[in-house]
């Protein structure tokens, strides 16, 4: 649907049926807007008052909705939390003459799916969760009184208004517009984060620290997120604009979360950000040389095409920036020696021939330090005790559902070894808690398992310690203590979901003292312990 300027005005049949006096009704936006006169239904049209001017109250609605750091052209808002409208007429209303404010979001809006809502003027109204009501002095200035639900769509909304007689109905689509975002303000909205400090370091904080290094030399990386910028706002709605979720979906943080991290990357779809860790960054900008989620997000605004280069900590600070733009909090996690399961087996496996040469392009791989991110939500999908922090990656890694994108899966799933629980819980624990099982090819074919090493994978699990720039460590968010009866349950309950299962149900029920021997191709014996 083309743009319509504030001066264009269609004129339509009557909303009322003459013969019948029923009342005609508008399901989508572009019902309402464009339609066919009938003038043998009326004899005469009536003159109908017109809109001089709406006022969006931008500095008083901002600073109550914590919006005024926006540098948008477009008033900012946080559903569930009233907002006022100042709108005025060319003259005073007619006791016969209906009016309605009409607000639209989405690609369609449909009065059905609650993203085309109409409000009476001169009645209260409430329409799938909203409120209106207005006052006026004078009947041609009227203050409009709005409360959004906590689980509105979110994005941007246009304000029509359409005036109507019974001789006429006119309908304008105004320039004004304004964006609905996220409130973690507010304790009935699924983002919603309780502490001020905490508020402020992952909603408000354009800026932080990426932690990167080894597990034995580790440093916070600056990064500006500049997430109320405009192009970090803009980008992050044109994502949802050209995802495959459907309007009434963008309500759900869940959705939206999934949706930025199949997004942040560019390696399935028309995505941001282009992964590359061949050493060639020629035709782009080498990973290491970004300080700033702005300067990506502003090209990719600008072109709509992928930004090149980047990696794990690169993708994770974009995505920071693009949900804490929509007010989701939002935060970087580092991970030390991080493992990556290509198979599912939530195992790191190392392969070797009968001969002890190594079979390499079988294994799994093993990062010095992966950077991912978490989000603050309420899983109403998920069983009771699973709100609070969900891990959520940007970085392509491995297919989830067709595409790349992981999470966002709650933290307390990865811990418990909760691998049923959506979504791609069991890729993180491979990478936080995974063991290394080394596998021998013997003469005949068959992969025997030979070794187990369960204390080398996910070390210091990092973010920035709010209000400051020191490391905080989390590991304890996503694992029990190594060799605890609690860690040992883990790994019987995940065991269960491994496409290993089999193979890996001896080693986990192997005493600790039990030897597996096998001859390499000089004959000589080699003992390795399963160690518990």
């Amino acid at each position: 649907m083309g743009r319509i300027r504030r001066s264009v005005t269609t004129y339509r049949h009557a909303p009322y049926n003459l013969r019948s006096r029923s009342r005609v009704k508008y399901d989508s936006l572009s019902s309402l807007l464009a339609g066919d006169d009938n003038p043998k239904e009326y004899k005469k049209r009536k003159i109908l008052p017109t809109v001089s001017s709406l006022t969006l109250c931008a500095e008083e609605n901002a600073a109550a909705h914590h919006t005024d750091v926006y540098q948008t052209v477009y008033l900012v808002l946080r559903r569930g939390q009233p907002f006022t409208f100042r709108i005025k007429f060319n003259k005073k209303l007619d006791s016969d003459e209906n009016v309605r404010i009409v607000l639209s979001t989405g690609r369609s809006p449909y009065a059905s799916q609650g993203t085309l809502l109409f409000f009476q003027l001169r009645n209260s109204a409430e329409r799938f969760g909203w409120k209106m009501t207005a006052c006026s002095p004078d009947e041609q200035d009227y203050e409009l009184k709005f409360v959004s639900p906590s689980d509105a769509v979110i994005g941007k909304y246009s304000v029509s208004v359409q005036i109507s007689s019974e001789s006429s109905v006119k309908t304008s689509k105004l320039k004004e517009t304004f964006c609905l975002v996220f409130n973690p303000w507010n304790s009935e909205d699924d983002t919603y984060m309780e502490g001020s400090a905490e508020r402020d370091e992952y909603v408000m904080n354009e800026t932080g620290r990426i932690f990167v290094g080894s597990k034995s030399s580790k440093h916070g990386r600056p990064w500006i997120f500049g997430q109320f910028e405009e192009c970090c706002l803009e980008s992050a709605l044109h994502i949802l604009n050209i995802t495959d979720l459907a309007d009434a979906a963008l309500s759900n943080p869940v959705l939206i979360t999934r949706a930025f991290s199949k997004m942040a990357n560019s390696f399935d779809d028309d995505g941001i950000l282009c992964g590359n860790w061949t050493g060639d960054y020629s035709g782009g900008v080498e990973p290491t040389d970004w300080i700033s989620s702005v300067d990506i997000l502003q090209q990719y605004w600008e072109t709509k095409k992928d930004v090149k280069y980047g990696q794990c900590w690169v993708f994770s600070g974009i995505l920071t920036s693009l949900l804490r733009a929509v007010g989701i909090p939002a935060r970087c996690i580092t991970n030390f020696e991080s493992a990556h399961d290509n198979d599912g087996s939530m195992t790191i496996d190392r392969h070797w021939n009968y001969d002890d040469t190594p079979l390499a392009d079988l294994n799994d791989s093993v990062w010095n330090f992966h950077v991912w991110n978490e989000v603050w939500l309420k899983r109403e999908d998920l069983p009771d005790g699973h709100d609070g922090w969900q891990a959520v990656d940007g970085t392509p890694q491995e297919a989830s559902e067709g595409v790349m994108q992981c999470g966002p899966a709650s933290v307390r799933a990865i811990k418990e070894g909760e691998v049923y629980l959506p979504y791609d819980s069991k890729f993180i624990i491979a990478e936080v808690n995974g063991d290394i099982i080394e596998w021998v090819k013997d003469k005949a074919g068959e992969m025997i398992p030979v070794y187990r090493d369960r204390n080398s994978i996910g070390y210091f699990i990092s973010t920035k310690a709010v209000g400051s720039s020191d490391r905080e460590d989390v590991t304890e968010n996503y694992k029990y203590k190594e060799g605890s009866s609690k860690e040992n349950a883990v790994t019987t309950r995940i065991v269960k979901y491994s496409s290993r299962k089999q193979e890996l149900l001896r080693i986990y029920k192997a005493d600790v003292s039990e030897k597996v021997k096998f001859k390499n191709c000089f004959g000589f014996t080699r003992q390795m312990f399963l160690r518990k």
